[in-house]
């Protein structure tokens, strides 16, 4: 709550995060620390703005990694249809677990 403080971009600095301001202060000593910090400060005025900013930041924290890891072969032998939206595969395991 209030303008953007020195303790802002410091903390901002120390998790490596985004400052956002809403309808806030900037002043110039908190400016300058924030360019000397590498901290980046985005001030906003219309709050739909800043919700679209933030979601977009949010998203890509939250971004899966996906790995793959192969653990075997299988020889496909027969496939069943168990329901329309299933199928169970039988096979031979050929290499691997």
């Amino acid at each position: 709550m209030g303008n953007i403080s020195e303790k802002d971009i410091t903390q901002g600095e120390a998790s490596q995060a985004i400052v956002f301001g809403f309808n806030v202060k900037l002043g110039p000593n908190v400016l300058e620390l924030s360019r000397k910090a590498g901290v980046t400060v985005e001030m906003y005025s219309i709050i739909y703005e800043l919700l679209d900013r933030v979601k977009e930041e949010a998203e890509k924290m939250l971004e899966p990694e996906v790995t793959y890891r192969k653990i075997g072969e299988l020889k496909v032998l027969a496939i069943f249809k168990d329901s329309p939206s299933n199928k169970i595969i039988g096979g031979k395991i050929e290499k691997g677990k």
